[in-house]
């Protein structure tokens, strides 16, 4: 919406940037489900180690996509925040089909769970298989 309505239509252009500034509120939940849907010892900190050095490397870039001759309206960095944006919102929907479509699968497999820890036996809630490896693991949506 910011990049791409009309220049009188501001009501329409700061909703765009209202809607740019909801990435920030989301962040806290995508390390939420990242570490709610990896298991294991090793592997769950591995991955919120790398999603954590993406967004920071995000945040580095991000910055540099807005050159000073692309002023007043920096074109490129609006569509490469466009872009991005798009395809986060995509992975995220490919993701939760993808949990769906494995808590289902699972299911099918081994009997319908629930998403709790309770039936679990200690020996499963404290081993160190990921998500993977453990049969009994349903991924959160």
């Amino acid at each position: 919406m910011m990049s791409f309505l009309p220049k009188h239509q501001k009501s329409g252009i700061l909703a765009g940037i209202y809607l740019v500034n909801t990435c920030t509120a989301s962040l806290p939940l995508m390390y939420q489900w990242l570490a709610a849907n990896v298991a294991g010892h090793t592997k769950r900190p591995l991955a919120m180690g790398i999603a954590t050095a993406a967004f920071g490397l995000a945040q580095t870039i991000g910055p540099q996509t807005f050159q000073a001759k692309d002023a007043p309206q920096y074109m490129p960095a609006r569509i490469t925040i466009l872009v991005t944006l798009s395809f986060s919102a995509l992975s995220i929907a490919g993701l939760a089909l993808y949990y769906a479509l494995e808590n289902k699968r699972r299911d099918r497999a081994h009997g319908k769970m629930n998403n709790s820890d309770v039936d679990l036996t200690d020996d499963e809630k404290w081993s160190n298989m990921t998500d993977r490896q453990n049969t009994s693991f349903r991924y959160v949506l």
